[in-house]
């Protein structure tokens, strides 16, 4: 099962669970929002008429089939003790049904009781976490009239999946009343969708939405909403309902027919020249513009989300709709139509990247969290039939008024109905809007919109004339949000405390200062203060211990940093005050009653890199590190994949001897865990997980260094074309990262620093005069190459690092893969996932496990290990983790 799990508090009930998966993107603001105190404009109460020869007890059976073959209806959110919320769909549930024979009360005690109803049953709210989340009652209002009230929340479904579900209960009436074969559902469900986000790509979101915005973080807020657009009241919205008649409406059809433009599109341009007309009057009054100046606004647009490229996502049932921004720069001497062609081409392109959510679109923008991107929603509804493809006669049945039941968030939300004529709501939050002002922006856009049915070809500038009639925009009496406030709610930036400092006391300690001085170029360190919290990193680690050692001609174990990686710490180890630890396990996160996740070294032997990890990954899951032995110089270095397995193997299991742990690997480490995992079993011990980041097995060195360490003949000289490529590789990273990027990366480090070495030998041997200054320099470090690799990768020079690389060269030069019976977890970042010649890392492994679960962070290679893209690989790790618990208690 491709899914995710959850460990706690939820009721497993194994033989009930259909399925466990993440929540979308958007699932998660809608969760976030819905947990806030205060109004919770995620509960939605559908209603509906039915009119027909009404058989109750029909109408719920066909409502109960809806739920058996409709997953979402079955499903629950969870999120308590969980690293990442989870939706967790059952089997087989029984329908929360309510019915009430009011036939016999006249109407207004009909209408009484239906608001009695609805205002203890949003009061009851619905717990996301207890399926089945949502409720029907049906009301008997005649004999052949009822009323349905279907109570569910926006977390789990959007208006057009309501139309959907409402469509599958006329078609099993239909079914069960003339008792033929009920229908099914669509053959792809809401866990496609989640699959389908997972393969895109975050990097090209985040470009987009960053140029797409950009300068829009500047932006002053709308001047009519108080508070600064941020909901103070627990209340619900009001509303000013404006219409356009039957022959109004076909005109405006008729006219973006003749321009080419949506419906939507249509209204999205007359509330943004409305907008347009606030701001500019607004602005002209406070002296900072001219009429003539362009403007720019901003309002939030809902988009189905079906517009993707999954097929069939027209007819799944979930949460697809998404609130994006829309961003029209508008000319005052610009027309009309061609400002909607404009918006129009502008929104075909954003509506590639319309899934993503509100909150990343915000971060991509570059404004703060602090501050709504915009305070207005326009929402044009453009469900599909309820009763499509049905034959409503022959059901017995039909549906009308069927109300999506729209909430909002937003201080301003423009709700454009379907129908033969167009209703037009206002929503407004009268906490953060005056009602004055509401109804004039409602008339206004009646107003702009009758005045393009006439065919007004004016410019924007005269068209905008007097749509903000009895708006006094005078300074004396201008809402206090006006002034742009961002930088008073913006959180005060965190400032050293320098009452922590506390100074070396003994010779030691300022001897190890003054190294860590040099090395982290930071003027003054307290004895307690923290190597990594002031900088450190891993390869400035291996640097430190090499200086350290070097210093006080004494070994200082990589352990000692990760146990307590301070002054104090490490001068009492060196003093001998600790007893030296020689294990090749170095802990990094020790805390934690979880499952423990060992991240195994790569080529260059040492674990360091990960530190990352501990620092991310939460407080439930200790992190330790397998450094490769030898490193420490007195261990023996092992130069086969099985040996290093086994010695592995049991260092693990005698320290977890019944406690299934997680390994994690990265690049050599790749074929090494897969056969750790398979030995840990063999003998009698568990893995948790498996966890691959970033690579397939890797494919070989160029042909006279795989000479170098197999013996195999290779008459070919040394080619320009794999010494170029390295070469590309040091530019390449130092020019996307910078000197620390290039350092940081221990693979590239390693291999280039041998590959090099070997290339100068071959040359030298066999008297080769091409200038290979630059690869000199960049192996020692400065000199004749124009490109130098910087002095901090002298460490490179350390003889038990090289007698390591060699070894690990060795073993995984003769090693055969070995199969795992298991599932291995494979995070790829971006930069890999994007290149199609790196499509192998997936396919390769594919061939040893089960199954391969991909999972994409966004990032390069390089810097995955970093922040802050690491954050996102513990959260995969922490995934992972719960998953494989889950799917073993579901057993």
């Amino acid at each position: 099962m491709n899914a995710f799990g959850e460990t706690r508090r939820v009721d497993t009930e194994k033989k009930n669970i259909e399925a466990i998966y993440p929540l979308s993107p958007m699932q998660q603001t809608v969760l976030v929002d819905s947990l806030m105190p205060g109004f919770d404009s995620g509960f939605l109460q559908l209603q509906c008429t039915v009119v027909g020869e009404l058989n109750e007890d029909r109408l719920r059976r066909a409502w109960q089939h809806v739920l058996d073959t409709h997953g979402v209806l079955r499903t629950s959110l969870h999120w308590r003790d969980l690293a990442d919320p989870l939706q967790i769909v059952r089997r087989k549930l029984e329908l929360p049904w309510h019915a009430a024979d009011l036939s016999e009360l006249d109407s207004a005690e009909q209408d009484q009781a239906v608001r009695t109803y609805l205002d203890e049953d949003r009061a009851s709210g619905l717990e996301l976490d207890k399926a089945p989340t949502f409720r029907v009652a049906f009301f008997r209002i005649a004999p052949k009239v009822g009323r349905i009230v279907w109570s569910c929340h926006h977390a789990l479904l959007d208006g057009w999946s309501g139309t959907l579900i409402m469509s599958a209960v006329v078609q099993a009436y239909e079914a069960l009343e003339k008792r033929a074969e009920l229908p099914r559902a669509a053959p792809r469900g809401y866990r496609d969708y989640i699959r389908w986000l997972s393969e895109q790509d975050p990097a090209k979101q985040t470009h987009f939405w960053r140029t797409h915005l950009e300068g829009v973080a500047d932006a002053p807020p709308l001047p009519l909403v108080r508070n600064g657009g941020q909901a103070t009241g627990e209340r619900e919205f009001n509303r000013v309902k404006v219409q356009l008649d039957q022959d109004e409406t076909r005109k405006l059809r008729q006219y973006c027919s003749d321009h080419r433009i949506t419906v939507a599109t249509l209204y999205q341009t007359a509330w943004a020249v409305v907008l347009f007309a606030v701001q500019r009057e607004a602005a002209r009054v406070r002296g900072l513009i001219n009429r003539a100046m362009p403007l720019s606004v901003v309002f939030g647009a809902t988009v189905s989300g079906r517009d993707i490229d999954l097929p069939g996502v027209e007819a799944m049932v979930g949460l697809f709709i998404n609130t994006v921004p829309v961003r029209v720069g508008i000319d005052p001497q610009e027309r009309f139509p061609g400002l909607a062609r404009r918006l129009q081409t502008e929104q075909t392109a954003a509506r590639r990247f319309a899934y993503v959510p509100p909150d990343q679109i915000q971060e991509a923008a570059n404004v703060s969290p602090h501050r709504r991107l915009f305070d207005s929603l326009v929402v044009v509804e453009n469900f599909p039939d309820i009763a499509s493809g049905v034959d409503a006669s022959a059901a017995g049945i039909r549906i009308s008024g069927f109300a999506g039941g729209i909430t909002s968030s937003y201080a301003l939300t423009l709700v454009v109905g379907p129908g033969d004529s167009t209703d037009i709501h206002l929503v407004y939050d009268p906490d953060r809007v005056a009602e004055p002002i509401a109804g004039t922006l409602a008339s206004a856009v009646v107003t702009l919109l009758r005045n393009v049915v006439l065919g007004e070809d004016t410019p924007i500038d005269e068209l905008a004339n007097g749509l903000s009639p009895g708006i006094d925009f005078s300074p004396d009496d201008a809402p206090a949000c006006y002034s742009d406030d961002r930088q008073a709610t913006e959180p005060a930036s965190r400032v050293h405390d320098a009452s922590d400092y506390e100074a070396p006391r003994s010779e030691t300690e300022r001897r190890v200062a003054s190294i860590w001085r040099k090395l982290l170029g930071v003027e003054r360190i307290g004895v307690r203060e923290g190597f990594f919290d002031l900088g450190g990193q891993s390869v400035l680690a291996l640097r430190l211990i090499k200086e350290l050692e070097e210093e006080f001609k004494k070994r200082v174990p990589v352990a000692a940093l990760f146990d307590s990686p301070t002054i104090e710490h490490i001068a009492s180890v060196i003093s001998g005050e600790h007893p030296d630890e020689v294990s090749t396990l170095v802990a990094m996160q020790r805390e934690g009653d979880g499952t423990p996740v060992v991240c195994v070294h790569s080529w260059s032997g040492d674990a360091i890199f990960y530190r990352g990890i501990a620092a991310t990954i939460g407080s439930d899951n200790p992190v330790y590190g397998l450094q490769a032995p030898g490193l420490d110089g007195e261990g023996e270095i092992l130069d086969s994949i099985e040996g290093l397995a086994d010695h592995h193997v049991g260092v693990i299991l005698n320290r977890w001897p019944d406690q299934p742990v997680a390994l994690v690997g990265r690049c050599l480490s790749g074929p090494l865990i897969l056969e750790m995992a398979a030995r840990i079993e063999e003998a009698g011990g568990s893995v948790a997980a498996v966890v691959n980041l970033d690579s397939g097995r890797p494919r070989g060195l160029p042909p006279r260094i795989r000479a170098r360490y197999t013996g195999d003949d290779d008459p070919d000289p040394p080619r320009e074309k794999d010494m170029g490529y390295f070469l590309d590789r040091i530019r390449r990273v130092r020019s996307e990262l910078g000197v620390v990027g290039m350092i940081k990366d221990q693979v590239a480090r390693n291999v280039v620093g041998r590959v090099v070495s070997g290339w100068q030998s071959d040359s030298a041997e066999s008297g080769a005069t091409e200038d290979h200054g630059e690869l000199n320099g960049a192996q020692a470090g400065g000199g004749a190459g124009e490109d130098p690799v910087p002095e901090e990768l002298g460490v490179l020079d350390d003889p038990r690092v090289a007698a390591v690389v060699d070894g690990l060269s060795r073993a995984w030069l003769r090693y055969e893969q070995r199969a795992y019976d298991g599932v291995l977890t494979l995070i790829r970042s971006t930069e890999t996932a994007s290149n199609p010649g790196k499509d192998w890392h997936v396919s390769h492994w594919e061939r040893y496990v089960q199954d391969v679960r991909v999972h994409v962070v966004e990032g390069m290679h390089q810097t995955m290990l970093l922040e802050p893209e690491v954050a996102e690989v513990s959260r995969v790790i922490r995934m992972t983790l719960e998953t494989t618990e889950l799917e073993g208690s579901a057993r």
